[in-house]
């Protein structure tokens, strides 16, 4: 009865640690990034980017307000910088876990296989009892392996998504670059290094 629970556990927690990872990369944006894209470009002024980043912000959206609020810093060299650190941190998010799948198949994989040899040596080894072993041990082998590969494309296909939502969000950040005139009768800049 042990040998019965043991396989169904290890196959269970094997591919449930592989599907970690497709969890975690579907979860990296509150929202849809083509979709936030279609909805930006038809925003009109910097002043609807920053209430929509506020909305972010109060959602819980917080890596789509980073990126609303890097494209609106007041210099180039500023905006590049922050959009950077914003791209570097979704790209680290996207990335998370990649080894996880392989390394739960190689767990179930190994782990089946020493539940089926301690089976057999103690001679409680049946037919059923073995299929069930190794059944349970394919599972474990094959689901964290296909929730793996599932993970990257939804990735890559983030990751794309991502670039051009940069574009659509600096493309209207361009536009809103219509800086307000300030107190000293100037444009808004960076204000001097001390």
């Amino acid at each position: 009865m042990i040998v019965w629970i043991a396989a169904v556990g290890l196959g269970a927690l094997a591919a449930t640690g592989g599907f970690k990872r497709l969890r975690r990369v579907q979860t990296v944006l509150a929202c849809d990034p083509s979709g936030l894209g279609r909805a930006l470009e038809q925003v009109a002024s910097g002043e609807d980017l920053r209430r929509l980043e506020n909305r972010f912000r109060a959602a819980g959206g917080s890596r789509e307000a980073e990126l609303i609020d890097a494209a609106l810093q007041p210099s180039e060299p500023r905006r590049v910088a922050a959009i950077n650190e914003v791209l570097s941190d979704l790209d680290s998010e996207l990335g998370w876990g990649t080894d996880l799948p392989a390394s739960c198949a190689k767990i179930a994989f190994l782990g089946s296989l020493c539940l089926a040899i301690v089976t057999a040596l103690a001679g409680q080894a049946s037919v059923a009892m073995l299929a069930w072993v190794v059944g349970w041990g394919a599972f474990g082998v094959v689901a964290p392996l296909l929730a793996g590969r599932a993970a990257e494309r939804r990735a890559h296909q983030q990751r794309k998504e991502i670039d051009q939502l940069v574009g659509v969000v600096l493309a209207v950040a361009a536009r809103a670059d219509d800086r307000q005139p300030t107190a000293r009768g100037g444009v808004d800049s960076e204000p001097p290094d001390v």
